[in-house]
């Protein structure tokens, strides 16, 4: 059985919107929702259960190739006003930062958490949808939700929180 859960999806923000501090409360419940995955405990057999850790939360490393081979393709494309010799510098930098090719003791992570998946009631976050995503690896993509749904104040107030 599926119940009904009243809310509806957060706004996409945008650089030109103004700092609502309703996104403050999403913040916040948003942080919990990240804390909480981060404290159950990633039993041994989904660590290492490779099903768990196929969509995202791998190294940086991991998808290097792929990366670079992506950035080529759109080459391909032509002239769509993305700076591909830029991305490939950042891509370049990213891979030498520490930690760019450790594997991080897993945590689970949503693998999804974007407006989409998200229900809010009165400002605050009140419920998180569709956990089909759900792996064991680098929690680090959780964090994305950040830049879709919350202002620069909110941001601060969920990495403050985490």
């Amino acid at each position: 059985m599926v119940r009904w859960i009243d809310g509806e999806h957060p706004e996409v923000v945008t650089p030109e919107m103004p700092a609502g501090p309703r996104r403050g409360d999403l913040a916040a419940g948003l942080a919990e929702v990240v804390h909480v995955l981060g404290l159950a405990q990633v039993p041994g057999e989904a660590a290492s259960d490779r099903g768990l850790r196929w969509y995202r939360g791998e190294p940086l490393a991991t998808m290097d190739v792929v990366a670079r081979q992506n950035i080529e393709r759109c080459r391909a494309l032509g002239d769509f006003a993305f700076g591909l010799d830029a991305a490939g510098r950042l891509r370049d930098e990213a891979m030498r930062l520490p930690g760019a090719k450790d594997r991080p003791a897993p945590w689970w992570y949503h693998g999804g958490l974007a407006a989409e998946n998200l229900l809010v009631r009165d400002g605050g976050l009140a419920a998180v949808l569709d956990f089909g995503g759900l792996s064991a690896g680098d929690p680090a993509v959780d964090l994305a939700v950040a830049w879709e749904v919350l202002d620069p104040p909110a941001r601060e107030i969920f990495r403050s929180q985490l």
